[in-house]
């Protein structure tokens, strides 16, 4: 039996959800920029936030920079290692990106 890991959520800061909106919503209005520079600042306050290096990595999968995507995706799953979603898709764009040791170590994770 294939065993499924649960998703971890760490509960944010009301500073950081209201940031994690506010990119949310620039992202939303097509303010990519804007929304970078929002999620750098909620970067600043915590490293570990799983949801911005998410949201960043569509932003840079829309900009067509695919390795700042993966790299962004990558952090992603680094601070969310339970949630199996995220490495699968970490080690799929890899792969993607003929980064093969990479994907490798995204699906032994």
């Amino acid at each position: 039996m294939l065993q499924t890991r649960r998703k971890y959520t760490k509960e944010q800061s009301p500073q950081i959800k209201a940031l994690l909106v506010q990119a949310s919503s620039q992202y939303a209005s097509g303010d990519l920029q804007s929304a970078k520079t929002t999620i750098h600042e909620i970067i600043k306050l915590d490293n570990t936030c799983v949801q911005a290096y998410a949201l960043l990595s569509q932003i840079y999968e829309d900009w067509g920079q695919k390795t700042e995507a993966v790299n962004a995706l990558v952090s992603a799953a680094l601070n969310s290692p339970k949630d199996e979603s995220v490495w699968i898709r970490a080690a799929r764009m890899s792969k993607e990106l003929g980064f093969w040791q990479q994907a490798i170590k995204c699906l032994d994770a």
